[in-house]
């Protein structure tokens, strides 16, 4: 059940202009680690939820340092689990193995920094396709390599 009014807004997530307890579900996808008061932005989820609101979070853990315009940090799994003590943890997984790892090195991008030519770029591709096949193919929550965590919560 998506609320229809909130559904085209864009808000400052450290302080979010929802009533108390007015908001059954919300997402963050790829935006805690821009933000530097993360605890304001969970604060904010905690008090614009309903009881039984869900909270859908992902964040990058071994991925690229990607300013936008700035990148402050990287969420362990045990972060995330205090971060999140005081809502219902209902999922939690850390995806990535160590070949995606590998893979995702070896893909540069130049909106990420990199200074290589077009050729280069393209050359390294070619050869993390493979490490990234085999790693599409094996076992995709290896904790210790993960490039993303999700977590989906629940408020208590």
């Amino acid at each position: 059940n998506i609320d229809e009014y909130h559904t085209d807004m864009i808000v400052d997530a450290t302080s979010m202009p929802f009533e108390t307890g007015s908001i059954s579900a919300m997402a963050s996808h790829f935006a805690l680690e821009h933000i530097f008061d993360y605890k304001a932005v969970i604060d904010e989820v905690q008090r614009s939820l309903k009881p039984g609101g869900r909270f859908l979070l992902s964040v990058p853990f071994l991925y690229h340092y990607h300013a936008a315009p700035d990148d402050f940090f990287r969420f362990t799994s045990s972060a995330l689990d205090q971060i999140f003590s005081d809502f219902r943890i209902l999922n939690s997984t850390s995806f990535g193995n160590k070949w995606l790892l590998i893979a995702q090195l070896l893909h540069e991008k130049r909106v990420l920094g990199s200074k290589n030519f077009f050729f280069v770029r393209f050359a390294l591709r070619i050869l993390g396709l493979p490490f990234l096949i085999f790693g599409l193919l094996v076992n995709q929550q290896e904790k210790e390599y993960a490039i993303t965590q999700l977590w989906l919560v629940e408020k208590v």
